[in-house]
């Protein structure tokens, strides 16, 4: 069967998605009218095997092959199309899908290597799919190789807008995983960096990543505290306190605490005591803070 159809069909279900081979109608005359009326056996031979096989579903569970050898006997049966047509046009038109939904399939069931050449067999049909991408990035994340994840997720948003969202949030996703192992490398700017990427791209998350960004804030702080860089110190701590989470008492107690410290090494009372004033609306029985702020009182 001629090759430039097989292009010309992917052009047209490229541009309208998969669900146009629902509608043999339109199917067949997007096909007269991408290949300017030629190419009529092979149209034709379409929208038969589409017709023939409406009730005929794919079962992911099941092997392309096996499935396809059922559907060419069928065909060949009950609708006298030779088995090489029939092979050809069931081909063109459930393999893409067959290797889309098994990729997933593979994927709920933990057969992450199976599934990635499902979806390289997807990709050789058509290498625009944005659901391959998406799949593939979807392993290479599970496989903790985040760099690649995000490679495939921007793929397919590329190809596919409507995919954007949900892979919008995957990419968050290993920003954040990529972040987090910069932080435990204490590695605080470079883990600032991807926590901010996260964030900025899908603002719907959940605590953990505002928490991991505090997190990296404060010990960047203490870390320029301890080489008497006092001024980024302080600066740090007050973007610490920005994304620590409501919940966090203790934790912005604490924040206070040393960036009131670093104030006092500056000079600069007015603000250490502010910030002991802030700690004791939190704990008004700070002994503690309560002698800290009596002393520069007296003074």
């Amino acid at each position: 069967m001629d090759k430039q159809f097989i292009q010309i069909f992917k052009k047209v279900i490229n541009d309208y998605g998969l669900e146009i081979c629902d509608d043999t109608k339109i199917l067949n005359s997007l096909l007269a009218d991408y290949s300017k009326g030629e190419y009529y056996k092979e149209r034709h031979l379409i929208v038969w095997v589409l017709e023939a096989n409406k009730n005929n579903n794919l079962k992911i569970n099941m092997e392309y092959d096996i499935w396809k050898n059922q559907c060419i006997t069928n065909l060949y049966q009950n609708e006298f199309i030779d088995k090489k047509r029939a092979s050809w046009a069931i081909d063109i038109l459930f393999g893409y899908k067959y290797y889309l939904d098994r990729g997933f399939y593979l994927i709920d069931n933990s057969k992450l290597d199976e599934a990635n050449i499902s979806f390289d067999n997807a990709l050789e049909i058509n290498q625009y799919s944005a659901e391959a991408y998406h799949g593939k990035g979807i392993i290479a994340s599970k496989n903790e190789d985040y760099d690649n994840a995000i490679k495939y997720f921007e793929n397919s948003i590329q190809h596919e807008n409507l995919l954007k969202s949900e892979n919008n949030e995957h990419i968050s996703d290993c920003y954040y995983k990529i972040g987090k192992k910069y932080l435990m490398n204490r590695s605080f700017t470079n883990a600032i960096l991807y926590f901010e990427k996260a964030i900025k791209l899908y603002p719907k998350l959940i605590d953990s990543v505002f928490k991991s960004l505090s997190d990296a804030y404060r010990l960047r702080a203490y870390d320029n505290h301890t080489h008497k860089k006092y001024y980024d110190a302080i600066n740090d701590y007050n973007l610490s306190m920005k994304y620590l989470p409501n919940n966090s008492i203790e934790l912005k107690m604490n924040i206070l605490g040393d960036q009131a410290r670093a104030y006092s090494v500056i000079g600069d009372k007015n603000n250490e005591l502010k910030n002991y004033n802030e700690i004791l609306k939190i704990k008004p029985d700070n002994i503690e803070i309560l002698h800290k702020k009596s002393k520069i009182n007296l003074k």
